[in-house]
This record gives structure tokens, C-alpha cells and sequence, in this order.
């Protein structure tokens, strides 16, 4: 729930992944978190749990940033 900041549950992303950091975008419903093992980030929508893969962004992405984003996490 990331108006209050507590766990709201899990959501199934895959399996052996290194995730890494995530980013929320301007309005707080999206999610971006990235995977460095697959090379991918994942984008989660807040209010239906949908994660949708974008493969191939480059080798290890580690760090994730949104300009005028409303959150950063960090492992």
C-alpha cells in the first residue's frame, strides 16, 4: 500500500531474480522495479496487481529513477 507505506500482500513476479531498486511514477499508481539477472524491468500497476515485463533494457539494470516520481526503493 504505498499510502501507508505497510504490505498490502505479494505479487508473483518469477523465479531466480535479483531484484534491485524501484521507482513509482509521477501519479503513484505504477511501480518500476528492476531485475538484474534477466535484464528487465517489471511494471507493476498499484491498482490491479498487473506486472508486465520489459526484457532486454540492458546488461544488469540496477537502479531505477522517475523524474518527478512520488517514491525511490532500495534493497
Amino acid at each position: 500500500n504505498l499510502g501507508s507505506l505497510k504490505p498490502a500482500g505479494r505479487i508473483k513476479i518469477g523465479r531466480n531474480l535479483e531484484l534491485q531498486t524501484a521507482a513509482t511514477d509521477a501519479a503513484g499508481e505504477k511501480i518500476y522495479l528492476t531485475s538484474s539477472r534477466d535484464h528487465s524491468i517489471y511494471i507493476i500497476n498499484g491498482k490491479t496487481n498487473k506486472t508486465t515485463r520489459v526484457p532486454n533494457v540492458g546488461l544488469y539494470p540496477w537502479g531505477s529513477f522517475i523524474l518527478e516520481g512520488r517514491d525511490n526503493y532500495c534493497h
